[in-house]
């Protein structure tokens, strides 16, 4: 039923892409059939520091020829932080890291 005029909330805005960046009001359900324009019911981008890390990252692009080796898929160590912060290992290379220095 996803995507269909049914549930407890919607937004019928189809000119924007995502719900955050709509002007448009949100609609709650009253249960008897009818939808309530709610104007001060707001859907915004989440902070990304709650936000947990990502489990993995690809580090692509032109590099020198020295820094080709540190391209590729990194996985994120779970439980391991350097400097406070989460830190990911290439899958490749056990000894190329993407963490935070400070």
């Amino acid at each position: 039923s996803l995507g269909q005029s049914r549930g407890w909330m919607q937004l019928l805005d189809s000119s924007c892409h995502t719900p955050d960046v709509s002007l448009l009001s949100w609609e709650t359900a009253d249960g008897a059939g009818k939808w309530d324009k709610k104007p001060n019911l707001k859907c915004r981008e989440a902070d990304p520091s709650t936000m947990p890390p990502a489990s993995a990252l690809v580090l692509s692009g032109a590099t020198e020829a020295k820094a080709q080796d540190c391209l590729g898929l990194y996985r994120l160590i779970k439980g391991y932080e350097v400097n406070g912060r989460p830190c990911w290992r290439s899958v490749r290379r056990s000894d190329r890291w993407i963490a935070f220095n400070g």
